[in-house]
Formats: structure tokens, sequence, C-alpha cells
């Protein structure tokens, strides 16, 4: 069964001759990487996060397939936000579908299950939900979104703020309310060899703080630093807890590729990005060593 994935093992058929037929060959890493297959079917299940594990350990693994299927989940709700965004005054079917989905997903509870929870889960009231899913699908659709982030007091930024657990806004030439899923799409397209190996790298260090996330005792944690409010505004704990939710979202991932590819060709990003994600370490690691909570039972690690 798994060597007839061509996306997790690489093969190539090769033609023999008039009346010999062809042969399916492999290379030699084939057999390292079905025997690391074995193992990650006793870790966990799924074919895609199977490769995804795989890739992050540096296997030949086609991630870019991973990649397009993620992004064309999140096309298909953008088109028909946009069309909902776009054409407000005209209620078309494509609007009445959208305007169901955003009562769907800003629904009350913690959504358990869904791509959301994680932000959603601070997010209480249902109007700061709507608020920041209206603008996260105005940018997928690459229309103008009804309020920035960037406008200081603006239910957007208050509610994009609490949900991300972020003090501020990211710096403006992130350009992330330009980040379309057809943008995105453009980038993977534009990338070359060097970029994915780069963002190979840079996602390998991402699971790796969350994987470090997971394992923490976030209980004694807040107990050890004094926070008692989950969704009050921003701690040093918020962001981490948000990456631990998010990462285990594999369409979400798809959409970090992209913009991890951008981020680093950004001036001044290439080098600060390292800088961040060892800053990201040092405060993970000192909030276990001031709870003491290495010790405490591990979660089941992101892959």
């Amino acid at each position: 069964m798994l060597l007839s994935r061509p996306a997790l093992i690489p093969w190539d058929r090769r033609f023999l001759g008039f009346g010999e037929g062809t042969v399916t060959v492999y290379p030699p890493i084939a057999v390292l990487m079905v025997r690391r297959l074995q193992g990650l079917r006793l870790e966990f299940k799924g074919i895609d996060r199977w490769r995804w594990a795989l890739w992050l350990e540096g296997y030949p693994v086609d991630i870019v397939r991973s990649v397009y299927d993620g992004l064309h989940q999140f096309q298909k709700l953008a088109k028909t936000a946009g069309d909902y965004l776009g054409r407000r005054q005209k209620q078309t079917e494509a609007a009445d579908k959208v305007a169901s989905v955003f009562r769907e997903e800003v629904g009350k509870g913690r959504l358990r299950g869904k791509p959301l929870q994680p932000i959603f889960g601070r997010l209480r009231q249902q109007q700061a939900r709507g608020v920041l899913l209206e603008w996260g699908v105005a940018i997928g659709a690459g229309v103008v979104p009804p309020a920035s982030i960037y406008t200081p007091g603006s239910p957007a930024a208050k509610a994009f703020n609490k949900g991300t657990g972020a003090a501020k806004a990211p710096d403006p030439s992130l350009e992330l309310e330009r980040m379309s899923i057809p943008r995105l799409y453009e980038v993977v397209n534009m990338a070359s060899p060097g970029d994915i190996e780069q963002a190979r790298l840079d996602c390998s260090r991402l699971a790796g703080l969350v994987k470090l996330a997971a394992s923490l005792d976030w209980s004694r944690v807040r107990d050890a630093i004094n926070v008692t409010h989950r969704g009050g505004p921003a701690t040093p704990i918020a962001p981490f807890e948000r990456l631990i939710g998010l990462w285990e979202n594999l369409d979400l991932r798809a959409c970090i590729i992209p913009f991890l590819i951008f981020v680093r060709s950004r001036p001044g990003y290439r080098y600060e990005l390292d800088e961040r994600f060892a800053g990201l370490e040092i405060e993970l690691r000192a909030l276990a060593e001031k709870a003491g909570s290495f010790d405490a039972k591990p979660r089941e690690p992101a892959s």
C-alpha cells in the first residue's frame, strides 16, 4: 500500500522495449522511507500527516502537491466569499452560501475539531468572531477587508490581537492583508528548489517549537507566571497555545509554506526569521524551567 503512493515514495517507470513491457524502479532511499513509514504508522494515522513528517525529516517528498491541495480548500471558500464581500447589495446564491458559512463558523462554543478553534476559543463573542472571519476570507478572496487590523482600535485589530495572542499587528511590510489565495499560489509556482528547501527547514523549526510547547504542562506554567485568564489580553504563553492548535491543521500548514517563502524574500527578514525562531525557543525553555514542567507527561507530539 505504501509503495503505491507516488507522493510518498519516489519511483520511476522504465520502458524495457517492445514486447518486454515496463518495470517500476525505486531509488535506494525508498527502502529507508518505507522503514520510516512503518514507524510513523505506529505513531499516528493519516497519509497526509505521514507525508508532512517525511518531508520535515528531509526525505524526498513532493510537498508542493500538499500545498496545492490545501490552498484549493481555501480557494473554494475564497471564491464564494469574494462574490459575497464584493457584491453585498445583491443577494445571490453565492452570497447566501457564504453568509451561512459565516453563521456556522462563528457559532457559540469553542468549535471543537474545527480549524479556527485555537483562535475562536479565545473570542467568545460572536461579533468578534464574525469580524475576524470576514477579515480573513476577504484577504483570501483578494478583496479589501471591511476593516484593517492596522487601524488602531478597530474591531478587526482588537479581534486579531485577542484571537492570536499578539501584542500588536504584524509588520506592514509583510503584506499580510494582501496574501490572497491566488498570490500564495503564485509564490509557490515561482519558488525555486532552494526556496522550498528553506521553507522545509523553517517548517521543521516550527514543528520543533510545537513539539516543545505540547510537552509543557501549561496549567503549571500559568501558575508559575501568575496568568489566570486564558482568554485575556496577550500573555507570554498565548502565541504558543495558538500555535499548537493551528499547526495541527494541514490546510493551514499549506498556507504557511508560501508565506514563509515570501517573508524570507523581504529585506532584513532572511536572518531576522532565524533570530525569531531562536528567541521563541528560548522563551519556551524559560517558561518550562520556571514551571519545572519537563517532567510532566507530554501530549502526543505534532508531526
